[in-house]
């Protein structure tokens, strides 16, 4: 994985804080995830924070209005532990899904935020 000098488009520069942006992400494998303990790829950033701590499901509703669709995904794990069920909300055709999953401390927390890159990168990237 590699990382290229990015430009936004004007309207999304003042949430860079610049105009000329380039990740300095750390991509690393977790061995064991801990949803379904497969492997997985990640890029992460020291001190980073790329969503609210206490982002609740309903603050992004009332943001960004009701999801376009609302769904559930059953995640199997390798053992006798019971599967995770995330609910999904789905935004911009499903390049943006909020996700709350049944095993968090609070369930109406939005406990992972998937992106589709190219579909993200496209609608922000100055060309």
């Amino acid at each position: 994985m590699t990382t290229r000098p990015f430009k936004p488009k004007p309207q999304f520069q003042a949430m860079f804080g610049m105009s000329q942006l380039t990740p300095h992400l750390k991509t690393e494998i977790i061995a064991r995830f801990q949803d379904d303990d497969s492997a997985r790829v990640v890029a992460t950033q020291p001190d980073a924070q790329f969503f609210a701590p206490d982002l609740t499901i309903d603050k992004v509703k009332e943001r960004l209005g009701p999801p376009e669709k609302v769904e559930q995904q059953v995640i199997q794990s390798e053992g006798d532990r019971r599967p995770v069920i995330l609910t999904l909300n789905r935004y911009a055709d499903g390049a943006v899904v909020f996700a709350q999953s049944d095993v968090a401390a609070r369930p109406e927390s939005v406990n992972r935020v998937r992106l589709d890159a190219s579909a993200v990168m496209n609608a922000i990237e100055a060309k």
